[in-house]
């Protein structure tokens, strides 16, 4: 069950995570198929996945060896897509939606300012008009509708393309306004200059993701202890629903192994590689600048080197966000992680006694403490030029191969 902000699980308080984030290449995990958002619409939505978790996981969990825990990169491809389908579930809710549908926008409102570009410097270098001097003659007006030349095509396209421009940032603002909401219902209270500040990041998806995860898993943690309640003293039915508690437990575990993996296995060395581009660009725009006298070739080469130690300077202060993220992810993972071995030894221990309703229910007792759920803190961005620059970079991590 959810007391304040912890989720409940195996007799234990599971701290929700502050940290793991957000995918931006496209959807983190399988497209779920729930149609409601109650606790027991998402228990019946989650439920047979997690019964085949259950399959694959039991008898290792009866083991001898059952203190022991694979890793993701260790398990099964099979169970990693079995945990990725339970989270596909979870994380369904309007905020991922409302996400989804800004991300898809700002593709289209990307598309159609480079297009707003292109058309730009194409009207630059077009002929000059003929219409445009056409002196109020009618044959030549009719010509100029009939037939317009190139400049005035490229006129009407520029007015037609800024209108779609402003009608895709006006609704990019009706939907950032209902993300705010549905962030909120998660419990993430953020103003409109921090969720923009947000949003910039490659982390902003796997953060909504999770906190969307959360909070469904408090949802079907509480659906279980009313449903082993009303199980009337059925054993097998009971140790069943006691199973579903540690795949939970598991899950937990699995966003944190996936934000890390991807942390560190992907975004970190993709940053590394762009912060060595700007710094040889940069050592060589100084060394042209050093022996170089032409006064325009002076001012290109000195504005390089400045974007370049912006580049660099952004670099840096993205890296370290995403290590501070690590760091919390891996401390929130070594607490999972033991949390889930008292799991595993309590579903092995009332395997035996047969006492697992009371073991689900002293979940709803023993609390010396709640701490709230938080945001972890957002770096501040120096100035516009720099919150640019992340921006920039973000969109070259979302596009770069190693």
């Amino acid at each position: 069950m959810l007391r304040g902000a912890y989720l409940i699980l195996a007799g234990t308080v599971i701290a929700l995570p502050l940290t793991p984030e957000g995918l931006a290449d496209g959807p983190w995990w399988p497209a779920p198929a729930v149609t409601g958002t109650s606790s027991g619409e998402r228990y019946h939505a989650v439920e047979p996945r997690l019964a085949d978790i259950i399959e694959r996981r039991e008898k290792a969990w009866k083991a001898a060896a059952a203190q022991d825990y694979d890793r993701l990169q260790h398990r099964s491809a099979r169970l990693n897509r079995l945990l990725d389908s339970a989270i596909g579930v979870l994380v369904e809710g309007e905020a991922t939606r409302a996400r989804r549908q800004i991300r898809d926008l700002e593709d289209d409102l990307r598309t159609q300012t480079g297009e707003l570009a292109r058309l730009r410097t194409a009207l630059v270098n077009a002929p000059a008009s003929g219409c445009a001097d056409s002196g109020g003659s009618l044959v030549q007006d009719v010509k100029c509708a009939l037939m317009p030349d190139a400049r005035t095509s490229l006129q009407a396209d520029i007015r037609a393309v800024e209108r779609r421009v402003a009608e895709l940032r006006a609704e990019r603002t009706r939907l950032l306004s209902d993300l705010t909401g549905s962030l909120q219902a998660l419990g993430i209270a953020l103003p409109a200059s921090d969720l923009e500040a947000l949003l910039v990041l490659v982390s902003a998806d796997r953060l909504i993701d999770t906190y969307a995860a959360y909070r469904s898993l408090a949802q079907v943690n509480a659906a279980l202890i009313r449903a082993a309640e009303a199980a009337d003293g059925d054993i097998e039915v009971l140790k069943r629903y006691y199973g579903f508690h540690v795949v939970l437990v598991e899950i937990c575990l699995h966003l944190h192994e996936a934000f890390l993996e991807e942390i560190e296995g992907k975004w970190l060395p993709r940053l590394a590689v762009l912060r060595s581009e700007a710094e040889a660009a940069g050592q060589q725009a100084r060394r042209l600048l050093a022996r170089e006298d032409a006064p325009e070739l002076r001012a290109r080469l000195s504005a390089n080197v400045d974007a370049n130690g912006l580049s660099i300077q952004a670099a840096d202060l993205y890296a370290e966000h995403l290590r501070d993220q690590a760091r919390t992810a891996t401390e929130r993972w070594a607490g999972l992680y033991r949390r889930h071995q008292v799991a595993l030894n309590t579903y092995r221990t009332v395997a035996l006694q047969g006492d697992v309703l009371s073991v689900m229910r002293q979940s709803n007792r023993g609390f010396a403490e709640l701490v709230r759920l938080e945001l972890p803190p957002l770096r501040d961005f120096e100035s516009t030029a720099l919150r640019d620059a992340v921006a920039e970079l973000s969109e070259r991590l979302r596009l770069s191969k190693l």
